[in-house]
Formats: structure tokens, C-alpha cells, sequence
């Protein structure tokens, strides 16, 4: 608790986009998911893209 991870764990396989958020003493953190992979996590003004590099072809 009280620091950027997400403490619920978001397990939904169903492919659709989720947000989770999360308080502390600085404020909101907010993480977006799809599936059970985190893409993005934003914090005050601040905002964290994830990208996975791995292309199928």
C-alpha cells in the first residue's frame, strides 16, 4: 500500500480494457489495463504509456 502498484489484481481475460486506481498520500494513480497487461499508468500530470515490442506476423 501507498505506492504505484496495483493492489487489486485485475485478472480480466476477456481482452476488454479495464482502469483500476489507487490512493496514497501524493495523490491518484490511475493504470489501465487490457487483459492482465498493464498499458498505461498516470499520475498527477504525468502519464506512462507501456508498449509491447513483440509483432506477430
Amino acid at each position: 500500500m501507498g505506492d504505484d502498484s496495483n493492489s487489486g489484481n485485475n485478472s480480466n481475460k476477456s481482452g476488454a480494457s479495464s482502469s483500476v486506481s489507487d490512493n496514497d498520500a501524493f495523490g491518484e494513480t490511475k493504470f489501465v489495463w487490457n487483459g492482465d497487461v498493464v498499458l498505461s499508468k498516470k499520475r498527477n500530470s504525468e502519464e506512462t504509456l507501456y508498449v509491447n515490442p513483440t509483432v506477430s506476423t
